[in-house]
């Protein structure tokens, strides 16, 4: 009777651990964010010259026997008639230094200078090249002309924009963000927008005594007609604990119509690392030249303002090579725009 407890339960081992191993390929915890690893977006809403993050986890992933995975990204854009605005494909690729079987991915849309009005639908599929097991989703999003707006909200831990950043952060770390600003009068042939930054507590009271203010202008004709959008940049000390929310307002002085958004932010003291075992790990990818040559032609045409096209980018998500990744961003950015003070301008 002992024995064939044992073999049952032998069995159920068995069965229990031969189903882990070959969990189905999915795509969980699928969030649009400000940047890969800012909060959550709420909204779908897209405007000219956004960019729209969704992150998402991949689990279910069959490993070789040196524990690499070997996956591949596809990235769809249709509008409302379901015609075909751009897709993208590209593999990923890399060891999963934690163990487990799953890892955590990013995709982007850069919005070009005209982003079609109504509905768009963008299509995620992953193919585990391995298992040749694949799994997908679709996001419902809408385009709008453009207005004053805040659009590619993104925070960084540095303040060249090279290590994305959380809004959730230990005390005593900055906090850099970057955005555009859009929507604009350019009928006077001059530009002037204001951006003030505050903090609030936990309650709503605001912490500074005077938002910080930030001013950009524009009094050349032949640069203003040119300018379709404008950087910003700044940041915060986190220099206590608690929950706060992060108020952006950026004000048309020419016409006196302002825009805000707000984000939260949570700082929190360290804690020592406890295992809670497997979870959505980061992976190693490789992105293939032909992607950033890709990215940068496409942008390049969205920067010129020329007929719509169709601008749709993607990479997965990575927290080991990010640092190459921003370094290449930033240097394309660098050919189309110069700073002024502490804001960015198209030119």
């Amino acid at each position: 009777m002992k024995s064939l407890f044992a073999l049952a339960s032998v069995a159920w081992l068995i069965l229990s651990w031969s189903s882990s191993a070959q969990a189905k390929l999915q795509i969980e915890n699928i969030q649009a964010s400000y940047g890969p690893f800012g909060p959550e977006r709420k909204s779908l809403d897209l405007y000219p010259f956004d960019i729209l993050f969704l992150r998402f986890t991949v689990t279910g992933l069959k490993t070789d026997a040196a524990g690499k995975v070997d996956t591949a990204i596809t990235l769809k854009w249709a509008d409302a008639k379901g015609n075909p605005l751009d897709e993208t494909s590209f593999p990923s690729s890399g060891i999963l230094h934690l163990g487990g079987n799953s890892f955590l991915a990013f995709v982007h849309l850069r919005m070009p200078g005209q982003v079609p009005v109504g509905k768009n639908t963008v299509t995620v599929a992953v193919t585990d090249n391995l298992s040749k097991e694949s799994a997908s989703f679709e996001r419902q999003m809408t385009g709008h002309k453009s207005k004053l707006q805040v659009v590619d909200l993104e925070f960084f831990h540095d303040a060249d924009g090279k290590l994305p950043s959380s809004t959730n952060c230990p005390p005593g770390e900055p906090l850099h963000f970057r955005l555009r600003v859009i929507g604009f009068d350019r009928s006077k042939e001059k530009i002037h927008i204001q951006m003030a930054v505050q903090t609030l507590d936990s309650d709503g009271k605001e912490n500074l005594p005077k938002p910080l203010v930030f001013d950009f202008r524009e009094q050349d004709a032949k640069a203003v007609q040119r300018t379709n959008f404008v950087f910003f940049t700044s940041g915060i000390g986190l220099n206590r604990v608690g929950k706060f929310t992060l108020r952006i307002t950026i004000t048309d002085r020419l016409t006196d119509q302002s825009t805000k958004m707000e984000v939260p932010v949570t700082v929190a003291a360290p804690r020592a690392c406890k295992p809670t075992g497997v979870g959505p790990w980061a992976l190693a990818f490789h992105f293939p030249c032909k992607l950033f040559r890709f990215r940068a032609r496409l942008i390049s045409e969205a920067l010129a303002a020329r007929p719509l096209q169709t601008c749709c980018a993607a990479a997965a998500g990575c927290l080991l090579h990010f640092p190459e990744m921003s370094k290449f961003c930033r240097a394309f950015v660098m050919t189309f725009v110069k700073r002024r003070n502490d804001s960015w301008v198209y030119v």
